[in-house]
């Protein structure tokens, strides 16, 4: 079992950002009415065992997926969540999230404002000296036969300004 387990290293979700019609823009500088989204990490299980679920909180600073939010104002924020992590060879580890898996921190000293990732919610950014972070967590649900490999899929967050 613990040479299986060390087979699935690395599973792990990256980000990908798509800026709505006059919204942010990721690595780049904004004009003072955009935001800038800037990925920091992806969401990573880890080791996986086949047969045991492993969840990633969105309190888990280690291993949580983080975009780093600077500008000001109110944005529109969609998550286009995968169903499942998937190999090279196309074998595939389910994924499961709940509306209570994603997180907004205001400041690094602010308490985490939840965030449903489920359906598009409105994020309001202050503007203040340290950047927000949109927060992502999960649940990954590998079989007990799940084949050894390295596991990967795309979490697409849009961001749009309501006001265009």
């Amino acid at each position: 079992m613990r040479a299986r387990a060390n087979a699935l290293r690395g599973a792990g979700l990256l980000l990908a950002l798509v800026a709505g019609a006059g919204g942010g823009q990721a690595h780049a500088q904004a004009p003072a009415s955009a935001l800038e989204a800037v990925p920091l990490q992806g969401l990573s299980f880890g080791e996986l065992i086949p047969g045991v679920p492993e969840t990633v909180r969105v309190s888990d600073a280690a291993r949580r997926a983080e975009i780093l939010l600077a500008g000001q104002g109110s944005w529109d924020v969609l998550m286009v969540l995968p169903d499942a992590l998937t190999s090279a060879a196309g074998a595939r580890i389910p994924l499961r999230f709940s509306g209570r898996d994603g997180a907004v921190m205001p400041s690094p000293s602010a308490p985490l404002l939840p965030f449903d990732p489920l359906s598009m919610g409105r994020v309001r950014i202050s503007g203040g000296p340290s950047p927000a972070r949109l927060l992502l967590g999960g649940t990954a649900l590998p079989a007990g036969d799940q084949a050894a490999g390295s596991y990967t899929a795309t979490v697409v967050v849009i961001i749009n300004n309501p006001g265009t």
